[in-house]
């Protein structure tokens, strides 16, 4: 028969063989995993339960993909990872999408390959419509130039009912991500005419939304990049939401400057 005091000690002892060398460490569970991986040649509608994987690839002269997804019922998340992959966390999470919420994600200067985009329903059974596309319709295409410190992109934009559009792409949110290297300001300028009065600009930060402004044109944010900011997990985004209930058209252009 053990000694209570021993027993007593065993259990204090055992959180200590959780860090010893060589013990297995917790397994986290993966935020998705593609069981299997369609390829995408064009628009897809449909239903679904479960997330759905797919596999688009793009030719190294692409210098934009546009993902658009609409749900046509039920809520949606998006993930895209620009290589192929089995698993997806919530680092590759682009934005939720609810019925009737289109939301077009915009990736300037994409790697050359297979991207995997994922959907996956954030409730019950649901639909949705899906499209990829390497490259903006139009004379005006998308650009970015660098200096020595800073970047700058530089995106046409049009918009026609209630949806900010790309090209022919065009949704109620469109979504630009930015990858920043080093401290440093962060400038975002929008401008447009046309019936579409009204739009909003959000400046998303790591793990949170740092500035927002709404109104007509030109809306501008600026913010400043700390260097305890910048980490490889973090995500910049910039958001453009429609505004415009009742509908309208807008053609404008956004420039978001940012530290190389």
């Amino acid at each position: 028969m053990k000694k209570p005091g021993l027993l007593f000690m065993g259990w204090l002892l055992w959180p200590l063989l959780l860090l010893w060398p060589g013990f297995p460490p917790e397994v986290i569970a993966p935020s998705l995993r593609c069981s299997t991986t369609t390829v995408l040649t064009g628009p897809v509608e449909e239903t679904a339960s479960s997330p759905r994987c797919y596999g688009f690839t793009l030719s190294s002269g692409s210098d934009l993909l546009l993902v658009a997804l609409e749900p046509t019922q039920g809520a949606f998340d998006l993930y895209l990872k620009q290589s192929p992959a089995t698993v997806l966390d919530d680092l590759d999470k682009v934005t939720p999408s609810s019925t009737g919420r289109k939301v077009v994600y915009a990736l300037l200067a994409p790697q050359a390959g297979t991207h995997t985009i994922a959907v996956a329903p954030a409730g019950k059974e649901g639909s949705y419509r899906l499209s990829a596309a390497s490259r903006v319709s139009g004379s005006n295409q998308p650009g970015q130039r660098c200096a020595a410190d800073t970047c700058q992109a530089t995106y046409p934009l049009v918009a026609t009912g209630n949806g900010i559009a790309l090209g022919s792409n065009f949704g109620d949110q469109a979504i630009f991500p930015i990858e920043i290297g080093q401290a440093g300001p962060l400038e975002v300028e929008v401008t447009w005419s046309g019936s579409g009065r009204n739009l909003s600009l959000y400046l998303d930060g790591p793990d949170e939304a740092y500035d927002q402004i709404d109104g007509r044109s030109p809306l501008s944010l600026s913010y400043e990049v700390e260097a305890e900011e910048l980490s490889q997990d973090a995500l910049w985004r910039v958001r453009l939401v429609n505004a415009n209930r009742t509908g309208g058209s807008v053609a404008g252009t956004l420039v978001i400057t940012y530290p190389r």
